[in-house]
């Protein structure tokens, strides 16, 4: 039931069953969340067909998974035996499905939006994959701008001194960064990426310290031609 030859896991309030947990699942007086697909956090999005739900009372052989399985694609899902509970997904309309067991087993309600079960905050990939390294490329190029400007502004119109208007920029682009990362918490396609603010607060830095030895040297060099007249 919670674990087939597919290695498919079924949830029950964002938290995996064990094959061993059986006998605490009792479908005629549970109440809660149940996440049949994608992973508690919301992330990797599952791309998989649900054809229905059945719940038992005891762990199923492969021979049985397989069987059962093969049942469901050939719509003969009333042949399937000592179900406790059974959600063909059938019904089209509405947000209401309903069990076709001979249990009392209750319906399932679908929610009209997707919540995540355990939302991960500022989760690092591990390991890390290729479009982990293309995005923080993506992200330390995007902010650079951002530490460029931003020191601009503090050294110039706020007057601040070169390494304190360096280091007031990191601070302003790794506060923003966070409030970013931390609002995506509450986004179901996007997540909330340590390495994300890493990559940004990298990318600040990398801007602000370019533009102060640009503007330094720009200093220097006007003062030569201030020396030469």
């Amino acid at each position: 039931m919670t674990s087939g030859p597919d290695g498919t896991v079924l949830y029950l309030d964002g938290k995996p069953l064990r094959p061993d947990r059986y006998q605490d699942l009792v479908p005629e007086t549970y109440s809660g969340q149940l996440l049949i697909g994608h992973s508690p956090s919301g992330e990797q999005g599952w791309r998989g067909i649900v054809l229905g739900l059945a719940l038992y009372d005891r762990v199923l052989s492969a021979q049985e998974v397989a069987i059962h399985s093969r049942l469901w694609q050939e719509n003969a899902i009333e042949r399937l035996g000592n179900t406790r509970a059974l959600y063909a997904f059938e019904e089209e309309p509405g947000n209401v499905i309903r069990n076709r067991a001979a249990s009392p087993a209750p319906s399932l309600l679908v929610p009209q939006t997707f919540r995540r079960f355990r939302p991960e905050w500022l989760a690092f990939p591990h390991p890390l994959k290729h479009s982990d390294i293309r995005d923080a490329i993506v992200n330390i190029m995007g902010f650079i701008p951002f530490g460029f400007c931003l020191f601009l502004y503090l050294r110039i119109t706020r007057s601040f001194l070169p390494r304190r208007a360096l280091w007031c920029a990191v601070l302003i682009g790794g506060l923003t960064s966070f409030t970013i990362e931390i609002s995506q918490v509450f986004l179901p396609t996007r997540d909330s990426s340590a390495l994300d603010l890493i990559n940004n607060v990298l990318g600040t830095l990398i801007g602000s310290s370019v533009m102060m030895a640009m503007h330094q040297r720009w200093y220097r060099f006007l003062g030569r031609i201030e020396d030469r007249r």
